[in-house]
């Protein structure tokens, strides 16, 4: 059976089936290559206990970030070799290790691969500020963009998402109180981020079905391009016998189309406040050889800007009403304080760098490159090779029982006096020059809408519902209730 738009297609069975035998022989080659791992004297990680095939399947799977924790904790160590089919590299590597993490990402010799990086390309129809893997092309595009993001900028978009925020309260969170109803905390937190992301850095106020247009086009794409492609580049060759390929390349048409409509909705005003917002860096960057290239970083800087702020705001107040107690402290806390000084307030602070941790959004992302032998810092017998696939799943490092204490629980309070190590264990917006060029955007919002919901309202949990990994780490269908207090 294959998924496609919603239902499954019982008749396409054997499409999968043709595609497992294919892969499975292609991999029964790949495994019974001669390996000359260890010949050299040098100490490598261990294998994660589970083959390739259950691993290349579990990696581009919804419960990925399971998966690793389980490899790891089986294994009792958080740097570990994993089997996939990415051919040409001396091992793929999973490092969950705080200062072997921040090694990795800061050596000036560590790119993104292009057989992992170069799916995304698919998702916006061609190379883009994210996967972009030519430094040349990347440096003009995030030296184009990186202005919009200065401190007067990022000022000035926080107060847009303030004003936001305030509808979002008035118009989707006060009738679900008075009606006593429940409201799906991920698709409520995605929408506002949605609309603070349209309005401040690109000048458009998206309609409703444009909305939900953008995102389920979105969704389409990247589960296929830029997930289960990254971690299965050969279902690229396969796009004859699956469906979801087919599809996901529908989805991608859809989304430019939206990319073009954005841009000329920018040309459209007769008056811009600044030329400095991200659709006015983009649109005056002559760097770009296109319309189609700008397009690929508009989608790109906007899928980016919705699903990290967006979900990790949903984990937090998610968090924060499975552990009412916790909750408590914020809000009197809060209630003491100056309405401009509530954002930056140390239980602030705490519930947000906890709430990043035990859920980071990018729980198996990032992937890099290696350029030289990377010994280990804090273990000087373990050495990544030169050109290995090194995986950084957020998660492993965020809940490394080596870094903290209860790693699984929920305790704000550890962020009083942390460690230096655990302070680089938790790196939501990645380290290094190809970090997150929005972050301070990202930051500043989650803040303010964290401050501002926590002060006046207290959030409930009506249905737990699951979690999802496809790029990024999701609740799916956790539903909340909430109630206005009394200060």
């Amino acid at each position: 059976m294959v998924f496609l738009n919603g239902q499954y297609d019982q008749g396409d069975w054997w499409q999968s089936f043709a595609l497992a035998a294919v892969t499975l022989g292609l991999l029964f080659i790949f495994l019974t290559k001669g390996r000359s791992e260890g010949k050299d004297g040098k100490q490598y990680p261990p294998y994660a206990p589970a083959g390739l095939w259950e691993t290349a399947l579990s990696v581009s799977g919804s419960q990925a970030p399971s998966f690793m924790i389980q490899m790891a904790r089986e294994l009792n160590c958080s740097v570990f070799r994993m089997r996939l089919p990415i051919f040409g590299t001396p091992m793929v590597v999973a490092v969950g290790e705080p200062l072997l993490t921040k090694a990795v990402l800061t050596d000036s010799g560590s790119i993104k691969p292009a057989v992992i990086y170069k799916a995304f390309h698919n998702v916006t129809k061609g190379p883009n500020i994210f996967s972009e893997t030519n430094l040349v092309l990347w440096k003009h595009a995030r030296r184009g963009v990186s202005p919009a993001f200065s401190t007067q900028h990022v000022q000035r978009m926080n107060s847009i998402c303030a004003q936001q925020t305030e509808r979002w309260i008035k118009e989707r969170l006060v009738p679900a109180i008075e009606n006593e109803t429940a409201f799906d905390i991920a698709q409520a937190m995605r929408d506002l981020t949605v609309s603070v992301l349209c309005e401040a850095a690109f000048e458009y106020d998206p309609t409703e079905e444009d909305m939900r247009t953008f995102l389920f086009e979105t969704e389409t794409a990247m589960r296929e391009f830029s997930f289960k492609q990254s971690a299965n580049p050969m279902r690229q060759w396969f796009a004859w016998v699956l469906p979801e390929v087919r599809r996901a390349r529908l989805a991608t048409d859809r989304m430019q189309a939206f990319g073009f409509k954005v841009m000329n909705h920018y040309r459209s005003l007769k008056h811009h406040e600044t030329e400095d917002t991200v659709i006015g860096r983009i649109m005056n960057n002559d760097k770009y050889k296109n319309d189609a290239a700008r397009a690929a970083d508009i989608l790109t800087l906007l899928v980016a800007g919705h699903d990290t702020t967006g979900y990790s705001l949903a984990w937090i107040l998610l968090n924060l009403a499975q552990h009412p107690h916790e909750q408590t402290i914020l809000r009197e806390e809060l209630q003491t304080m100056p309405k401009e000084e509530r954002a930056q307030c140390q239980a602030v602070r705490n519930v947000i760098q906890e709430g990043m941790r035990i859920s980071p959004v990018a729980a198996v992302s990032s992937v890099r490159e290696i350029a030289k032998d990377i010994v280990s810092p804090s273990d000087p017998t373990i050495i990544l090779p030169k050109g290995s696939i090194v995986f950084l799943p957020q998660i492993l490092a965020c809940r490394n029982p080596d870094v903290f204490d209860a790693p699984d629980e929920f305790l704000p309070s550890r962020w009083n006096n942390p460690s230096e190590l655990q302070r680089t264990a938790v790196i939501p917006f990645i380290l290094g020059s190809r970090n997150c060029v929005g972050q301070r955007l990202a930051i500043a919002e989650i803040h303010s809408v964290i401050a501002r919901l926590c002060t006046d309202f207290e959030f409930f949990v009506e249905d737990e519902g699951t979690s999802e990994y496809f790029l990024t780490y999701k609740p799916v269908g956790a539903l909340l209730k909430a109630r206005r207090v009394q200060k």
